[in-house]
Parts: structure tokens; C-alpha cells; sequence
């Protein structure tokens, strides 16, 4: 006991700084560390393992030279042997300032792992002091293996995982947490896993109605959820149940020390019967939140699947009436040019016969006479029109290619500004610019010839 500091006191500090609310606990917890306050914060804070409860508890089993008879769990405290008061006297200075160090430090510790996390923390502390920082999740699979090799196949189906993944695991399952934390150093752990845990009856009540999870508490996981069921003995065998969102899970049941198969056989069908109402209830809840889910989910996928094929046909309808609406603009355009193109075509075709008509009028002013049928020279020259028409006329051999094309210039069969007169025999054009002065009878148009209206608009 810490000089100055009755044990109601000093339960009050380790609860304080452990923030421990069962005052029960914290006094056992204290009772366990022989009143050494700073030892009882260490193993409260989780930086170091608790004392093996195994050295305060006796039991007596000729079986295994110490396992208890069923039913009986006597209890012997062992507790240090005490300086005499002169000791006590000379070591209270000492005592008081390692004390006020230690919860200084157990303090800041606590603050610590309030920054940091519980665990995060603990393998903070245990790289710092050289320890080693063991993965859940190969423990576990060291355990499974290591029970295998020494006490057969015949064992509950432990998870290899983590405690709080199995929890979580149990909880998916709508199933309780079978969880068996093994001490190697407690005499009676290797009968109770060679003649209890493998037996057949608890294995099948555990693979039965359970997920199953054990774990050394030397190593960090394990001792960890030891440090949170707080096991008075060993082998202890635990059931815990757990809800979504819940952390660190719900004790259910506890069975600390040894138990013949068939009690524990017995409690854990009662354990696994008791709650299976309860989780049938969860279940039945959960599946019809999940129906519910997957309905809504179905309705929902049916409505998207609506809306999809609605803005499909709307999309599909809008690229329709697009492409409607461009064929009518392009057929519209491809009118308007059209009506365009033939508006200038008949604008040109009016003005061309404006400019015609313009000529027939002014060469028919300056038209020569036509010369007497029988006078001297006279040849008769005959023009072809395009449409079958055909016009004659006499003229002098003395006159002129320039001639002809003025008496062409005013027959109403003549529609065109520019056009060229053929002989067909021999083949000849007759052209205004470059045979407008050529003679007829340079030309080889008499006595007659016949010339055909070839057009060159």
C-alpha cells in the first residue's frame, strides 16, 4: 500500500486514472498487484500484462496436480511480505515522490492514449521498449496451430483473425462469440484443452451455434481483451455478443476455471437457446429490413430503368424530329435555290429577250431591201431553226455575212443574243466578229445555200 493512502483511497486514484467505473474491480485489481498502486495503473493502462491469476488462485486435482473438482473455486491471495515499520518509515519520501512520478506519468499516459488510441499506443510502447508489436491476425493463426499440434484436429473451428473482427464476424452471423483465452503458464490449461475444449460435445456446441476465437494472453490481442473481461482465473471461456456500430462487444457469458465437458456442453446449448429466440427475432428483423432494402432497391432500379428509357425515347424522339426539322430546312433551301435559280434564270431569259426584241427593232430599221426575185447576183440563202422553223431570203452576192446576220437579227424565230450560222456543205461557221465582212460569194453562198441557227448563249 502506498504511504499516506488508505485502500479506498487508492481504488478511487486507480479508478480515476484508469477510468474504471466498477470500484469492485479496481479494488481486486489493486488486491492482485499486493496494493502497489503504480503496478495496479501499468496493467490498467494496458502497458504491461497483468499478473498470472494463476499465483492467487489454488486448486487441487489429482488429475493434473492442481486442477479444482467441478463446483469448487477456492481462493488463496498471496500477498508480499511487508518491511518492518523502521523500513517504512525511512522509505516514505521515496515512496511519495516515485508515487506522485508515476501517476504524473500515468496521467500523461492516459491523455496519451486518448490522442493516440488504446492501441496504437500500446505498440507504441512496446517499439519503444524494444517489444515485439505482433499482428492480430498471425496470432491468431499461431494459436490455431500451435493447439492443433499439441491437442489434435478435435477443436472448436477458432477464427484466425483478429477478437474484434471475429466479434464483428459473430455479429454478420446473427451468432454469439465463443472465446477461449488460454494462459500456458496456468496448471490446469493443457487438461482443460485436452480433455474439456476438445471434447466432442463442446466442439459440436461451439461449431454448432457459434463463431469460435481463442488467443494467447502473452500476446497483445488476447491480452488485450483479457484486460477488458477481466478473468479471475484461468482457462476462462467466455460468450460475448455484440451490435452493429457496438465496440468491444457485450459479455454474455463467463466460465472461469475448471468445468467438466458436459456442464460446459450444458451451458452453452442453454447460452445458444436462450439467445436463439433473441437472434431469431434479429434475424427475422434483419431479413425483412433486407427484403424491404431489396425491394426498394428493386423499385428503385425499376424507376431508374423508367427514367432511363423515358429520356431514351424523349432523346430518341428529339434526334427524330432534328433530323426532320434539318431534312425540311435542307429540302427548303434546296427549294428556295432552286426557285432562286430559276428566278435568275427567267430574270436572264426576260432580259435576254428584252435585248432581243431591242435588236429585232433596231435591225429592222436598218435593214436593207430585199432584192427582186431574177435581178442580177441574186442568191437565196435558207436558215434552219433549232425548233424545225425555216426562214429564206434573197440577197446580192456583194453583200456581206454581216448582212445575213441582220436579216437573222429580226425573224421572231431568233430568241438568242449570241449565236453562230452553219453550212453544212462544206462545213463552215459563220461567224459576226470574224466573218462579219466575208462576202456571200466569198463565202461560197451562191447562188444558194442553205445555213443552220446554231446558238452559243
Amino acid at each position: 500500500m502506498s504511504p499516506g493512502l488508505s485502500e479506498d483511497e487508492q481504488v478511487a486514484t486507480l479508478a480515476s486514472i484508469a477510468g474504471l467505473e466498477d470500484l469492485e474491480h479496481a479494488r481486486r485489481m489493486l488486491r492482485q498487484h499486493g496494493g502497489n498502486l503504480e503496478a495496479a495503473v501499468n496493467t490498467a493502462m494496458g502497458f504491461t500484462a497483468p499478473p498470472d491469476p494463476s499465483n492467487a488462485v489454488g486448486h487441487a486435482d489429482p488429475r493434473d496436480g492442481g486442477r479444482p473438482a467441478p463446483g469448487s473455486r477456492p481462493r488463496q491471495r498471496v500477498r508480499p511480505l511487508r518491511p518492518s515499520p523502521l523500513v517504512q518509515l525511512l522509505n516514505i519520501p521515496v515512496d511519495i515522490v516515485r508515487a506522485t512520478f508515476g501517476i504524473v506519468f500515468k496521467v500523461i499516459g492516459g491523455v496519451f492514449v486518448g490522442l493516440v488510441g488504446r492501441n496504437h499506443a500500446r505498440r507504441i510502447a512496446y517499439a519503444a521498449t524494444g517489444g515485439d508489436t505482433d499482428d492480430p491476425v498471425e496470432s491468431a493463426i499461431k494459436f490455431k496451430r500451435t493447439m492443433t499440434r499439441e491437442f489434435g484436429d478435435n477443436l472448436p473451428n477458432f477464427l484466425e483473425a483478429s477478437h474484434g473482427a471475429a466479434l464483428r464476424a459473430a455479429t454478420d452471423e446473427l451468432k454469439l462469440l465463443f472465446v477461449y483465452l488460454h494462459s500456458s503458464e496456468h496448471p490446469g490449461s493443457r487438461a482443460f484443452c485436452r480433455e474439456v475444449l476438445s471434447h466432442p460435445d463442446v466442439v459440436n456446441a461451439v461449431n454448432a451455434s457459434f463463431v469460435a476465437w481463442g488467443g494467447d494472453v502473452q500476446e497483445t490481442d488476447a491480452h488485450l481483451l483479457a484486460s477488458r473481461l477481466h478473468p479471475s482465473t484461468f482457462p476462462y471461456v467466455a460468450l460475448m455478443t455484440s451490435t452493429p456500430g457496438e465496440r468491444g462487444g457485450t459479455l454474455v457469458l463467463a466460465v472461469e476455471g475448471a468445468v467438466e465437458p458436459s456442464d460446459l456442453a450444458r451451458l452453452l446449448a442453454e447460452a445458444a437457446e436462450e439467445r436463439g429466440l433473441e437472434l431469431a427475432g434479429v434475424r427475422a428483423e434483419r431479413d425483412a429490413r433486407a427484403m424491404e432494402r431489396r425491394i426498394r432497391d428493386e423499385q428503385d432500379a425499376a424507376y431508374r430503368a423508367a427514367l432511363e428509357a423515358d429520356a431514351r425515347r424523349e432523346r430518341e424522339a428529339a434526334e427524330r424530329r432534328a433530323a426532320e426539322e434539318e431534312e425540311e430546312a435542307r429540302a427548303l433551301a434546296l427549294e428556295r435555290a432552286a426557285e432562286e435559280e430559276a428566278a435568275a434564270v427567267a430574270a436572264e431569259a426576260a432580259a435576254r429577250l428584252r435585248s432581243v426584241e431591242k435588236r429585232r427593232e433596231e435591225k429592222s430599221a436598218v435593214l436593207a431591201d430585199e432584192p427582186p426575185e431574177g435581178a442580177h447576183g441574186v442568191c437565196k440563202v435558207l436558215v434552219r431553226f433549232p425548233d424545225g422553223s425555216r426562214q429564206q431570203r434573197r440577197f446580192l452576192g456583194d453583200d456581206v455575212v454581216e448582212n445575213l446576220y441582220t436579216w437573222v437579227d429580226t425573224l421572231e424565230e431568233h430568241t438568242g443574243l449570241h449565236y453562230s450560222l452553219v453550212s453544212n456543205f462544206p462545213r463552215k461557221v459563220f461567224s459576226r466578229t470574224d466573218d462579219g465582212g466575208v462576202t456571200l460569194n466569198d463565202g461560197d453562198l451562191c447562188p444558194q445555200a442553205t445555213l443552220m441557227y446554231r446558238l452559243d448563249d
